[in-house]
């Protein structure tokens, strides 16, 4: 079994030396969605596979995972509107962790000026980690509203409890 596995493995190394890696994937439409976008980003365009993936390193999973998962769908151009699309994962830098992209073959390294694309594309925490200032303005308002609603109710006690003269 283990040199059945090994095989495998030298066959597909020597079959990707042999036909030159990744080749041109031609016009795609290109859909990122998930993660903190508000609405998916389409792009049109030829892509390269060397422009995505660079030398095709496979790296280890980065673990701890980042906050926010982008799905980028690739859809050929002249595909039918039923075809399913080729989804990839990308995993932006964090944490001194390189980015990433899954695909069902395992954890690829991203090509520096695709990254910077990407980056480009994507909300600011998606590279720097920083935080929304709405992680500091939805509490602060949450806290605003018990306090108000604390001191109306305070009100309403102390009318009830003063006694009323008629």
């Amino acid at each position: 079994m283990v040199r059945l596995i090994n095989a495998a493995i030298l066959a597909t190394i020597a079959a990707f030396a042999l036909l030159g890696g990744a080749q041109a994937k031609g016009p795609l439409r290109v859909v990122i969605s998930g993660g903190d976008l508000a609405a998916p980003i389409t792009l049109d365009g030829t892509i390269d596979g060397r422009e995505m993936y660079g030398d095709g390193l496979q790296m280890e999973p980065p673990l701890p995972y980042p906050q926010f998962i982008y799905t980028l769908d690739l859809y050929p151009e002249d595909a039918e509107a039923t075809a399913a699309p080729e989804t990839i994962y990308y995993y932006p830098a964090h944490d001194g962790l390189p980015a990433a992209f899954r695909t069902s073959y395992g954890f690829f390294a991203v090509a520096d000026q695709f990254e910077a694309l990407l980056t480009s594309l994507l909300s600011p925490e998606a590279s720097s980690g920083s935080a929304s200032p709405l992680w500091y303005a939805v509490p602060v308002l949450a806290l605003g509203l018990v306090l108000a609603g604390g001191g109306l109710a305070a009100r309403a006690l102390r009318r009830r409890a003063t006694p009323r003269l008629t």
